[in-house]
């Protein structure tokens, strides 16, 4: 790739992130609101009861998805 290519490239990346990590106010980067997300669904679990992920509203959690074929 041309150098040239390369330092615009870069140059339009660290814009971007300037844009929306020094600019962007942190309330705006994330929509706290429940309405209409994964919080209206259930997910069965190991032992075969349901579980709300309404339940963990407004709580860090991590999915960890996986497949096998």
């Amino acid at each position: 790739f041309p150098v040239e290519l390369i330092h615009s490239c870069l140059l339009y990346l660290c814009f971007f992130f300037y844009v929306c990590f020094c600019l962007l106010e942190p309330q705006s980067l994330c929509d706290r609101s429940t309405e209409g997300t994964i919080y209206k669904y259930q997910a069965r679990t190991l032992n075969g009861s349901l579980v709300s992920f309404g339940d963990f509203a407004g709580k860090t959690i991590l999915f960890i998805n996986v497949a096998t074929y």
